[in-house]
């Protein structure tokens, strides 16, 4: 299915309002891993599908009729609801904002048009409708039948017109709408009637028939208005006064001056926004307590129910359909109805399979994986489906509210706004049949900051919405995946919604989660697994995938209400009672990226549900030996293996063994839960000693899955007066339990051992002794290699002190633990690290001398930087099978830094802070520095024009440099070009003249695998202190200065990746101005595997290729038609006064001059171009020209066609014309220029001449069918045409020459392969000039040779779920075919597949993200560019792995927790992980460093880590050795966030008289919060959408930079060293009016 979402680069105006409005509501849930009905390529080849053919002199759209599809016998008492698919359009003076992208599809801003008018400062609203539920029928209603039109609607005029003047007012917030129904020809409202209306809860029956009647009344008195003007009704709803048309513009004249409407709203497009994620919410325990919402009802309006599915019959207990039909301006509405009319109700009419799946061939799976989460069941008998939704057995009322566009984004499914409406209205008429709690939206669109302006804007949904609430039914809809920090969408926005955000498995706010102050409730959302459509393949349990989103957040809380409601005295509570008590017994979760503490919902705390720890059997049922702490088993002596107790040689059943009230709960057990299948054992040593207990090779599940999941707690003391000695739950990163302490002889010690809370399964015991470490003693050290070194495991529990140890400088404490020695003697100068791992506060110090008068060098304690590192060469085969020698809750040091000479013998002691001890290793590394250039202004580059060819023989500079140490200061800028780098180089350039410069670093070989990584090309301007931002390849935004240590838009960027600039490589060509100071940044990108190797760095000055690449020096037109061919335009340099076209930046720009003798009409036209064009036509001189017209892309019927340009422009007789073409955004490539003459203005249009324009075959076009058809735009008067066809452009002997009657013809000719010119010419009533050339190819031979994979490598490890592929490029190859898959074979459906263009690398998108972690497979196919596919490659393997939490930037407060979880996903197959923890991102001196048998880990109280910035990996224990992934996570340890400051000025509001404005702010107290430096924005409009950003100020003043009048706003928050961001100061705003 295609969601929609739109990735808009550019401002385009109306000209895109109609696809704006279209895709702006965005599938609010992402699908992750799918079983679902994918085109996936056969084992011999991908689809067979024909080329699309190249864009070229699109022909105009004629009109046509717009059939009246049959509403076929609606349901009594349900108007029918035709919806002929009038597409909604967007006011012409608000311009479409950019898509947010990067977290699943959203919707796009619009006007609000209802009630008033739209300000600067006011939200701008999406147009397009949300999607909605349906209802059993409501009372039989008489409504008039859907009107007849009195003809087509008029077609959609090829040019703009200006709304001629009407005889009467239209208000002023109506007349964007009036002047859209001319402009496009019609208008899709929702019109609210003038009705005296209250909610039905308040009336009686008699007053409830009596408003009814009225509402009735009232619409037919607007149809009667309507009468003589086209339109056409599609939703009369009964309960509200509210009805749905489409309108021209007389009609909406009349609509919007009549007396009988109070508003007035467009009709929007709306398109939707368990791996058991009942656990966290509470959920499961609720079912366990028997509240499963039984007897409740949920509804889910959506894309449909499959009520077959196993995890939902036979629950489903009312379905319909509304769905909308019909043509309008060309794009096709087709219901989703499985009955084919625009409305069904009964059983099978929320099916989504009928229609959507097998008809249209769509993904309409989003419906039932939302009801699934609701109130999904474990499938009976199944082993694999065995978890629950919320509330498994509430009943269900399926809704399918959406509708089938086939010619939008090569087709998708949406839904109006009325036809969600109409489901509504369908639940709220069943409230009498059935107890409903909630009502389920997983949908929305637009931007809202605040509730008063989303009501005002969507009354319609909110009537109904209120009517629901005060029938008790909450209406819980998704707040929308844009990842707005201060607003929602609608309708989540509307007062009377409960809206809900989505929290990871890390229970943080996702970050695509929109957030706002109004939010309602959090819930989980991310890789949720619940039930999908049979596509065809599902066995008996039914398919399942995991989708991420708000849309699986929202379901939680439906199906919560329904869970809640289920219990007897919660039943009759009101939706307000319901919302406190889920909010304040909720899990208050702050999202950092606002400070908003929002609930996460807790369901058992809200039905105020016995504590699941308290009741526990007061008398054992039977006496089993070790089941109670008077039947302990004896530990008669070391070593000790439990599985000698009876029966002999078995693990001990847990099954059997209880707890009961009196046994403690040991203090160390996760969650203070105590033991529920507990085992006693009782120990008295002989001799004072040390004795390790472990767990390990136990066998345990919790809640049906193995997790081996123990605790062990040893006491002193007596039954009833227990003293705890010792405890551990979590050892060795795993769930299970191992500790060491020490012993006295003839002291008792009870262990309580046994699985955590209830876990089961069979348990094993045992105990050993810790013996003395061989280096205890200083003349026993362990000798070093040289580094990098990693030491054996050394327990130093049995260790000693000797009375001649020194005592470390570092956390003095007057007391040693035990102590351990090595020793090094380098063989050079080095600057050396030595680090320790260990599970004890330890600290490494490192001395020379002789024994008894050391000297200390260097000294490094514990929790200051954590360093631990555990590779599988540690691993100790003889103490346990599968553990390692190092314990899990390793605490360790920062280690000892010291600089060493050549040949002195360094001695390296550890001990335990405090006396303590445990088990440690010794790792020592060379530190290294990073390279020359690692910070601004870098390397100089020399005279790209003068290189010297002895130094640079190639022609151009380069430069090799080490990455490998490398690294990102925090006040590098970024571009929003390029997701930011993890480490970063230099360089510097000022040419001597205008230059085109050719940057270039496709030559570099990481780690052996060329292009492995991806590189990233940025390139700054410097003017004074700041960055001066030119051009973006990917936002076209012109900002004004900005700061060299801030953020914002370089002058030019290139993440080839990201289809910017050049196909697939890793090159920029920019554009540099004489005399000015470029800085170049290359970083690679944080995403890419770790950058280990060279960068191959190139520049080159590019020789000019056009003498026309100046204003001075234009190509001179001088007569009409006129062509220009340029090969390529690369090398074509900018002006430095260039003149900013209004449509946007451009580069590589070109100049022609035209002065015309007479008033004539041009035509101006960069089709058959290669690349993104623009076109400005100006007139004045140098530096003071004047626009005249312009156009970035070629836009019909509100569809752009081609990203080339077509200007058509009047011009007057002696006015010089200068016509500048070039690149938008820095674009280059191979132009064609056609000039041409079409009319003079005012007069009678001339005919085309006699020269008719050819449009089929394409231009260029590739294609298999040997027999073509060629067409052309027909001639007036024309009787005859010629067409020619010759494999030579000279027609010296034409292949084919035929006569044609009309502009179309199909030869019965077949052409063989090869390279077509053909020309077409009118030859009666008599003979015309020849027609423009235009070229085709036929081409049936594919690809001889199958593409070389080269990334991601044969079984790598990657952490990005929307990983690059690479593969070397195919000769001759003009596009490729990827497929992705989980399934070796190929044979299941993909998880990608797709023509992917001509590029040798693709990224995959949000919607495609892979978020289920596991192996994957892909190849490649190459094609040639008649889509023939040559052989497929070799399929590849890659792991893919996610970490979780700590999150990237996370900020962690030291007044919580300074011991995070760091979990990650699990992979099936894969038994150990390694964690690493460092406070350097390269993870040289990692402070953690552990193998792993689990996805998880916490440090113990030890290892709480200090403050400062840490990072974290997991690598995987592969079986061909250690695989290092390339995902590192950033998060930072503090105390302190500092607050926002406070304003002092300017005044708010006060006028500035000059450009250049200081503003300036109370400071932070350095005492309380440490050195910050502020950050300011500045921005145009009070959202701050795009600021200009000034950053590292340590003042609090800052002169902005010069401004032009208008008005501004500003704010200012703090930053600390640890990159801490505080809170926003309030916004202030000022105005430049210069006198």
């Amino acid at each position: 299915m295609s969601l929609l979402h739109v990735n808009s680069r550019r401002t385009l105006g109306l000209a895109v309002v109609v696809v704006v409005a279209l895709v702006a509501l965005a599938l609010i849930g992402t699908p992750v891993i799918a079983q679902e009905l994918t085109e996936t390529p056969p084992p011999d080849g991908p689809p067979v599908v024909e080329p699309p053919p190249p864009t070229e002199d699109p022909a105009q759209d004629g009109p046509g009729e717009t059939p009246t599809p049959d509403p076929g016998t609606p349901d009594p008492g349900i108007p029918p609801t035709d919806d002929p698919g009038v597409s909604p359009t967007d006011d012409p003076g608000i311009p479409p904002t950019d898509d947010p992208g990067d977290q699943g599809p959203i919707d796009q801003p619009t006007d609000p048009v209802d009630d008033k008018t739209a300000t600067p400062d006011e939200p701008i609203v999406d147009p397009l409708p949300a999607t909605e539920e349906i209802k059993e029928p409501p009372p039989p209603t008489e409504i008039p039948a859907e009107k007849p039109t009195n003809g087509p609607p008029p077609a959609a005029p090829t040019e703009v017109t200006v709304v001629a003047p009407t005889p009467v007012t239209i208000p002023l917030k109506y007349q964007p709408l009036v002047n859209e129904a001319a402009l496009v020809g019609s208008v899709r409202v929702i019109v609210g009637l003038n009705v005296g209306f209250q909610l039905e809860s308040a009336l009686d029956a008699s007053q409830i028939g009596a408003q009814r009647a009225a509402i009735q009344g009232a619409q037919a008195g607007i149809l009667n208005e309507l009468a003589g003007t086209n339109y056409q009704v599609h939703n009369m709803f009964w309960a509200v006064p509210f009805m749905a048309v489409s309108v021209d513009q007389p009609g909406m004249t009349r609509l919007a001056t009549s007396r009988g409407v109070i508003s007035i709203e467009r009709d929007r497009i709306n398109t939707i926004a368990l791996d058991n994620a009942t656990l966290i919410t509470g959920a499961a325990y609720a079912h366990t307590q028997n509240y499963k919402g039984n007897g409740q009802t949920v509804a889910i309006i959506d894309t449909g129910v499959d009520a077959s599915h196993p995890f939902l019959a036979p629950r489903v207990v009312a379905e319909a359909c509304f769905s909308s039909d019909g043509v309008v301006y060309g794009y096709t509405n087709q219901t989703l109805c499985p009955n084919g009319q625009t409305q069904q109700i009964g059983p099978g009419a929320a099916d989504p399979i009928t229609k959507c799946v097998t008809e249209f061939g769509e993904d309409c799976s989003h419906g039932t994986h939302v009801a699934g989460i609701a109130a999904g069941a474990a499938v009976p008998g199944s082993a694999d489906i065995t978890f629950n939704g919320v509330a498994p057995e509430a009943q269900i009322i399926g809704v399918q509210v959406f509708t089938y566009f086939p010619d939008l984004n090569g087709g998708s499914v949406a839904t109006w706004t009325s036809d969600y409406v109409a489901g509504l209205q369908y639940v709220y008429g069943l409230r009498d049949t059935y107890d409903i709690a909630a009502i389920n939206l997983s949908l929305g669109g637009g931007q809202y900051g605040d509730q008063a302006t989303c009501d005002a804007d969507n009354r319609a949904v909110k009537a109904i919405i209120d009517s629901l609430r005060a029938a008790n039914i909450a209406t819980v809809v998704a707040s929308g995946n844009a990842g707005y920090t201060s607003a929602m969408t609608a309708p989540a926005c509307i007062s009377s919604a409960i809206s809900v955000g989505a929290t990871t498995d890390a229970d943080l706010v996702a970050g695509f989660s929109n957030s706002a102050p109004f939010l309602s409730l959090l819930a989980p959302g991310t890789a949720i697994t619940s039930s999908t459509p049979d596509n065809g393949s599902c066995g008996t349990d039914g398919c399942f995938a995991n989708f991420s989103g708000t849309s699986m957040a929202s379901p939680h809380v439906a199906g919560a209400w329904a869970l809640f409601k289920s219990k007897q005295d919660n039943h009759n509570k009101g939706v307000p009672e319901v919302l406190a008590a889920f909010q304040t017994k909720g899990t208050p979760v702050t999202d950092t990226r606002n400070g908003v503490t929002t609930p996460r919902i807790q369901i058992d705390e809200a039905m105020n549900l016995p504590d699941p720890t308290t009741p526990l059997p007061t008398e054992p049922p039977s006496l089993v030996p070790g089941d109670d702490f008077d039947l302990a088993f004896a530990i008669p002596g070391l070593p000790y293996n439990s599985s000698t107790v009876a029966p002999p040689g078995a693990l001990i059943d847990l099954d059997n063994f209880t707890a009961y009230h009196d046994d403690p709960t040991p203090s160390c057990t996760y969650g203070s839960y105590p033991l529920q299948h507990s085992v006693w054992f009782s120990y008295t040593p002989a001799a004072d000693g040390f004795v390790t207990f472990s767990a390990f090779g136990s066998v345990l599940t919790t809640a049906g899955k193995l997790t081996n999941d123990s605790v062990i707690g040893v006491y002193t003391g007596a039954r009833g007066s227990l003293t705890e000695v010792a405890c551990n739950d979590d050892a060795l990163g795993t769930l299970t339990s191992e500790l060491t302490m020490a012993v006295t002889a003839g002291q008792t010690y009870y262990i309580l051992t046994g699985g955590w809370w209830t876990t089961i399964g069979d348990f094993l015991l045992t105990a050993e002794a810790a013996t003395v470490p061989p280096n205890d003693d200083f003349n026993d050290a362990l000798l070093i290699a040289p580094p990098p070194y990693i030491g054996a495991t050394i327990s130093t529990h049995a260790g000693t002190v000797a009375p001649d140890d020194p005592m470390p400088s570092c956390a003095s404490d007057d007391q040693l633990g035990p102590t351990v020695w090595w020793t090094y003697t380098p063989a050079v100068d080095q600057r050396v690290r030595f680090n320790a791992g260990a599970d004890f506060p330890a600290r490494v110090s490192v001395w020379h001398g002789a024994r008894g008068s050391l000297s200390e060098v260097a000294c490094g304690y514990y929790g200051v930087d954590v360093n631990l590192n555990l590779p599988e060469s540690l691993g100790n085969p003889e103490l346990k099978p599968g553990a390692l020698s190092l314990p899990p809750d390793s605490a360790s040091m920062e280690g000892a830094l010291a600089t060493v000479q050549a040949g002195v013998t360094y001695y390296i002691m550890v001990d335990g802070w405090a006396g303590s001890s445990g088990q440690v290793d010794l790792f020592v590394t060379e530190i290294t520095g990073p390279p020359d250039n690692d910070e601004p202004p870098g390397k100089t580059v020399p005279d790209l024009a003068t290189l010297d060819p002895g130094t640079y023989p190639g022609g151009y500079y380069q430069d090799v440099v080490s990455m490998t140490n490398a690294t990102r200061s925090p006040y590098d800028p970024t571009s929003n070009c390029a997701y930011p780098g993890n480490k970063t180089v230099w360089y510097s350039y000022t040419p001597p003249e205008s230059q085109v410069v050719m940057i270039d670093v496709s030559n570099t070989d990481f780690d052996g695998s060329s292009q492995t990584v991806d590189v990233a090309i940025t390139v700054f301007s410097v003017s004074g202190d700041y960055l001066i931002p030119n051009a973006c390849s990917t936002s076209g935004t012109l900002v004004g200065g900005l700061s060299l240590d801030g953020e914002g838009l370089p002058l030019a960027s290139k993440d080839p990746d990201r289809g910017l600039v050049v196909n697939g490589e890793d090159r920029l060509a920019v554009p540099m101005a004489a005399g000015t100071i470029y800085r170049i940044m290359i970083s690679t990108l944080e995403y890419d595997e770790v950058t280990v190797g060279d960068l191959d760095f190139r520049m080159q000055a590019l020789a000019p290729t056009a003498a026309n690449d100046d204003f001075d020096t234009p190509t001179v037109i001088a007569a009409l038609p006129f062509t220009d061919s340029i090969p390529d335009t690369i090398a074509v340099n900018n002006s430095f006064d260039d003149p900013y076209t209004s449509c946007g930046p451009t580069g590589h720009t070109l100049w022609y001059a035209y002065t015309p003798t007479q008033n004539v009409r041009l035509r101006i036209d960069t089709l058959g171009s290669s690349f993104d064009t623009l076109v400005g036509v100006f007139i004045g001189a140098r530096g003071a020209l004047t626009e005249v017209a312009c156009n970035d892309d070629i836009v019909q019927n509100n569809i752009t066609h081609s990203r080339q340009s077509l200007l058509d422009v009047d011009v007057a007789p002696n006015n010089t014309y200068y016509i500048l073409v070039g690149g938008y955004d820095n674009s280059y490539g191979a132009l064609d220029l056609r000039v041409q003459s079409l009319a003079a203005p005012g007069s009678t249009p001339l005919p085309e001449g006699s020269r008719p324009r050819p449009i089929q075959p394409a231009n260029r076009a590739s294609m298999r069918n040997p027999m073509p058809s060629f067409a052309w735009q027909p001639v007036l008067n024309a009787t005859e045409y010629e067409l020619q066809v010759d494999d030579n452009r000279n027609f010296i002997s034409p292949v084919l020459v035929t006569p044609a009657a009309t502009s179309s013809i199909s030869p019965l000719f077949v052409f063989e392969d090869g390279r077509y010119f053909w020309r077409v010419r009118v030859t009666q009533p008599a003979t015309g000039p020849w027609s423009a050339l235009r070229w085709f190819d036929i081409d049936n031979e594919p690809p001889a040779v199958s593409p070389v994979l080269t990334s991601p490598r044969n079984n790598q490890s990657i952490n990005t779920n929307t990983p690059i592929f690479r593969w070397q490029r195919v000769p001759g190859a003009k596009g490729y075919y990827l497929q992705v898959s989980s399934d070796p074979t190929f044979t299941a459906a993909s998880a990608f597949s797709g023509d992917i263009g001509n590029v040798n690398s693709y990224r995959l998108g949000p919607a495609d993200a892979l978020f289920e972690a596991g192996f994957y497979y892909w190849r490649v196919w190459a094609r040639d560019a008649a889509y023939n596919y040559g052989p497929v490659s070799a399929a590849s393997q890659f792991i893919l792995t996610h970490l979780k939490k700590p999150a990237n930037e996370q900020v962690i407060r030291t007044s919580g927790t300074t011991r995070p979880l760091f979990t990650w996903a699990a992979l099936t197959g894969i038994t150990n992980y390694r964690l690493l923890v460092d406070n350097d991102p390269d993870f040289s001196s990692p402070l953690i460093d552990h193998i792993v048998d689990r996805a998880s880990y916490r440090p113990t109280l030890a290892e709480a880590l200090g403050e400062g910035i840490y990072y974290w990996r997991v690598d995987l224990d592969m079986p061909l050795g250690l695989q290092e992934s390339d995902m590192v996570f950033r998060f930072v340890v503090t105390s302190t966030v500092p607050p926002a400051p406070v304003l002092a000025g300017p005044p708010n509001g006060s006028v500035q008289t000059t450009n250049i404005v200081d503003v300036s702010w109370q400071a932070i107290n350095p005492d309380r919060f440490g050195r910050v430096l502020y950050e300011v924005q500045l921005d145009a409009q009070r959202n701050f959408g795009s600021p200009i950003t000034l950053s590292g100020t340590s003042q609090t003043t800052q002169q902005l930079p010069a401004l032009a009048e208008g008005t501004y706003f500003w704010r200012v928050r703090a930053v600390t060293d640890l990159g801490v961001n505080g809170a926003w100061s309030g916004v202030r705003r000022f105005i430049i009016d210069i006198p």
